[in-house]
Formats: structure tokens, sequence, C-alpha cells
């Protein structure tokens, strides 16, 4: 166990896991003096990282994940996790499962991350509202994304991308490579066909991205010429790791941060507890918990001392649900394909490796549909909007080229409730820093969510309905 102290700030930023590092354990550390130390290596982490090193200020990132050199560094990986029935419960996630959920038969359900579209022009129109009126969305984006994050990248097939996404409003010069798919799925031709064939139930939109994202459009994704771009190979890449004043440590979990004095009558923090161990910490509440910064009595309950009374530590946690119906599906080649047969996957494997290309270059899906519970339904009777607006998706949508099971081939529909109401907490189960959380997501506990994933799940039926899939969609898995 190991003290750093910082002489300014620190942030929690408990994310996933995803950095190139420097050090392998805070043994090798240079100093445990630093100005910024910034706990969790994940995205806003690493942006935290990169852009506060470029300063004279001593930063200090500390993950405690591992190092992601040696990892395949390619988005397929997680999708054939989900497809063999194992994810997320694979070796690179943290496992984080929570408590029992009534709604669901009080099944536990494993914590994963999933990501958004940007936003569009309804909460656009709410920033208009806070800092003056006459701004497009346009000149919103400009300004927030200044050509800083997204580098926008040729798929690796280098297929035709035109009429597939909007240019005007992507950059090519900043750090983070963003792509269409690189490799053809073989329900694509359908998935095509059905939004000629239901265009007003699944009205084609050019890019999800440009501030109007309701509708079905070809999927975005951080690809860098078939392998994946992350915070580890653009924002804590070797060209910033390798400043003098950035320090990147993995494998080390930070348990708690330490009093060091009192500033103005009130408990000042000026360092972290570290240890050479990796293990996560579901968000930055287990860690303000762990240092006493909570409800004192719930602190008090599982013997942690109160520094700090913030009844609101803990509580109000959201998370986004998601529901899969998986279908039978004729022969074709899937996913389904590669996760049961050595030689295929080999195959392409092999092929990845010395090409970046094929199906491995890209994920199980190449298109995702963005929709809303209907203005007519009885639900606004009782419920206000939890959208920023009636241009704001309440779920998402994508079609995957296989399944969860052992043999066969199939379609899985994925709907995700991006908007929901339900509210939860994250607690102690003890004082042990090395135990895992009581996770309580409360997954629809809202009338609302319920009505709005109803929405979702009949509407990928109404999709599968299409006279696109007769023939190769067979009949729901059982």
């Amino acid at each position: 166990m190991k003290l750093l102290l910082l002489f300014a700030y620190w942030f929690l930023i408990a994310t996933s896991p995803s950095l190139a590092a420097l050090f392998e354990s805070i043994d090798h550390l240079p100093t445990d003096r630093y100005d910024i130390i910034i706990v969790g290596g994940g995205a806003a982490g690493s942006v935290l990282g990169n852009r506060l090193s470029a300063s004279r200020w001593r930063v200090l990132v500390i993950e405690s994940g591992p190092s992601s050199r040696g990892v395949l560094e390619q988005p397929l990986r997680p999708v054939l996790g989900f497809f063999s029935g194992n994810s997320p419960l694979v070796p690179y996630d943290w496992n984080s499962t929570s408590v029992p959920q009534p709604i669901l038969g009080n099944r536990t359900v494993c914590i994963t991350h999933v990501a958004r579209p940007r936003t569009g022009t309804d909460l656009q129109a709410s920033w208009v509202m806070l800092v003056g009126r006459g701004m497009q969305f346009s000149r919103t984006y400009e300004g927030l994304n200044a050509g800083q994050n997204e580098r926008w990248t040729p798929p690796v097939d280098n297929s035709n991308t035109s009429g597939r996404f909007n240019p005007a409003f992507h950059s090519t010069t900043g750090m983070n490579a963003v792509s269409l798919a690189g490799w053809p799925q073989g329900l694509d031709p359908r998935v095509v066909q059905t939004m000629n064939q239901l265009p007003q139930q699944f009205p084609f939109v050019l890019d999800y991205n440009a501030g109007n994202p309701l509708g079905l459009g070809y999927l975005q994704m951080t690809v860098d010429r078939g392998r994946r771009s992350s915070a580890a190979t653009s924002y804590l890449s070797p060209l910033f790791t390798s400043r003098p004043n950035l320090d990147v440590v993995v494998n080390s979990r930070v348990v708690r941060i330490v009093q060091t004095g009192v500033v103005g009558g009130r408990p000042h923090f000026g360092a972290v507890e570290v240890v050479n161990r990796n293990g996560r910490v579901i968000g930055t509440p287990q860690l303000l918990l762990l240092s006493g910064i909570g409800d004192a009595t719930d602190l008090r309950r599982v013997g942690i001392p109160p520094l700090v009374q913030l009844q609101d530590v803990g509580r109000n946690f959201h998370d986004d649900p998601l529901i899969t119906i998986t279908y039978h599906a004729t022969a074709g080649l899937t996913m389904d394909d590669i996760k049961n047969s050595p030689a295929i996957y080999n195959h392409f494997m092999s092929e990845w490796s010395r090409t970046n290309t094929g199906p491995f270059a890209a994920i199980s899906n190449s298109f995702i549909n963005w929709g809303r519970v209907p203005d007519s339904s009885p639900i606004w009777n009782t419920f206000r909007d939890p959208a920023a607006g009636r241009n704001t998706p309440h779920y998402g949508q994508y079609p995957l080229n296989g399944g969860p099971y052992p043999g066969g081939q199939y379609l899985t529909m994925l709907s995700l409730l991006v908007t929901p109401i339900s509210r939860g907490t994250v607690s102690l189960r003890t004082s042990n820093p090395f135990d895992q959380p009581l996770i309580d997501p409360r997954y629809l506990s809202s009338k609302f969510d319920l009505v709005a994933m109803i929405e979702a799940v009949r509407n990928s039926q109404r999709f599968i309905a299409a006279p696109a899939w007769r023939g190769y969609v067979l009949r729901p898995v059982a």
C-alpha cells in the first residue's frame, strides 16, 4: 500500500479501463507527489490526463485495470463474447453484477457500458436557452468539437460511403478515429429493403450525429482502418505518455482518498491510498463512501467513520437497460459460423492479423435505429417527456448478425432504453474496498421505462415482420 500526495487537485473518473500505460506498478513511479491525480483511466480520465498534462502541471493517471498492450484493440471480440453466451463476464470486464431485480423475477444483471448518439437539436436548443439565442446546431457542433476529438476515417474495405453519412458534421483532424463498417454483413441488404418497404416506421436518416437522429441509419463506430480506436490509441498514446510531466500507472487500485488537513473548517483531501491490485470502483460513489464521504448513517453501518455528510453520494444511479430477442435464421455467413467453427475463426483472425480486413475489422451490425414512444401514448397523461424534446430518441435498436446460443444460425434484435426515469443506488456491502458494492439500478421501476421498453420491443417485432425478412427469419428462440 502506498500514499500518493498531490499539491493541487484530484479527479475521480471511475470508468472502464482503456489506456496505454507507462508503469505496471505504483512501486515504479518516479515520485509520490503530483499536482493532479486522476483516478480512472477510461475515456474521461484519459482525455483529462492528456489535456491537463499539456500545461506545466505534473499529472498522474491511476488505472486499476491492466495495460492494453497485447490486447486485441478491435471491436469484434466483445461481440463474439456476447454470441458465445459469456459476455459481459469476460477477462477485460469488471464482472459487476446488480442485486436481484424484482421486475426481472429477482434475477441479477451484469452491468456493462454502451454508447449514445451525439446530442441532437433538442438538447442543443436547451443549451441555447442557457447561453443565448441565435445559435445553429452546426455552429454549436463546431464550437464544441473544434476538430479536437473526432477524426473521420474511411472504412478499411474502402467501400463507397456516399449517402451513408454527412461529412459536414464530422471532423477529419481530431484524435479518435470514427468510421463506418468495414465489412458487409449478410443482413445489410435486408435492412435496406426494410427501410424501403416500411418508410413510415423506419425512415432513413443520413447521419444520426447531424442533429436529427430519429430513424434508421448506418452505424458509426470508433475504429481506425480495421482496428479499434480508443483512449489507449489516441489520448494516451506513446506520443503523449512520453511527456515528462505525465505518468500513467495500471494494475493499481485507489482504495480511498485521504484527509490531510482542514481548510476553512472543512476536511481537506490531499492524498490517495493506492495498492498494487486491479479491480473496479463502480463510478465515483464507492470510492467516496470508502473515504468517509456520504450519508453518515450508512457509513457507520459498515464501520466507516463519516468525515463529510453528503447523503446523495450513491443515490440517483441510473443505467440503460437492454432487451434482446433472438430468432432462428436460415443459413448464411453469420457471427455464429465464426464462433462455432475453429477453422473459420482462425481463417478470419489470420486475415485480420495480416491486413486488418474481414469480419474482425467490424462489429456484428452495420445499422442502428433510434425511436420514440408515440405522441398518442396515454403514458403522456401522467409523465413528462424525459428526453430533451420530440426530436430525441427514447430507445435505440440494433439488428445483430448472430445469437448467444451454441450451434445454429441466428438473428438478434437488441433494444436499448436511453432515457430511463428509474433511479437506483450504489452502496457499500462492507468496508473492504475489494468487496463488490451493492448495485441496485431498480431497472424498469418507473412505469414510463416499462412502457418505453415495451414499445421498443414491439418496434423490433415490426421490423422483423417486414417482407424483407420472409424466408430468412424463421421463429423466435423459445
